[in-house]
């Protein structure tokens, strides 16, 4: 998740959203889930911004808070424990950029990923995976969300 402060609350204002508050994200903004698919966010306020990574997502994830009207949204990494214990180590990484915007920072992002080796192109999963090419161009759309599940749906059966 990426916000860019220069437009004001933007995207991340409820109404826009269709919900009452951020923090009722589906999957609690747990990472590795719909709501949170890479361990990452990050925000951008008049030029100036961090992209904040954890390089230990498990039992972890983030949570936004946004008031109604306000100019200003606070996001923070949320750190669950491990069978009820604080069993292992939680490691984060932040960048920080200046003269910035969200392109910034998913760039930033994506030239870490290439140096550790995490970064895979299109071309390079076409090697293995030939329809891929059929994702060029492509929207996403995602056809079904689930935030809520109640054993009555049919989501169960």
């Amino acid at each position: 998740m990426v916000h860019d402060y220069s437009e004001g609350a933007g995207n991340l204002d409820p109404q826009y959203l269709g919900c009452e508050l951020l923090s009722r994200t589906a999957f609690n903004g747990r990472f590795g889930t719909a709501s949170a698919y890479l361990p990452i966010f990050g925000q951008v306020k008049d030029g100036e911004g961090y992209l904040a990574e954890s390089l230990t997502p498990w039992n972890m994830g983030y949570e936004a808070v946004h008031e109604a009207g306000s100019n200003e949204t606070t996001v923070q990494f949320r750190i669950e424990p491990s069978l009820g214990q604080m069993e292992y180590r939680r490691i984060v990484r932040y960048l920080f950029f200046t003269d910035c915007d969200y392109n910034s920072l998913l760039k930033g992002y994506r030239e870490l990923a290439k140096e550790e080796g995490k970064l895979k192109t299109l071309k390079e999963k076409e090697v293995s995976t030939p329809s891929v090419k059929k994702l060029i161009g492509a929207s996403f759309v995602i056809r079904e969300s689930r935030p809520v599940c109640s054993r009555i749906r049919n989501f169960f059966r």
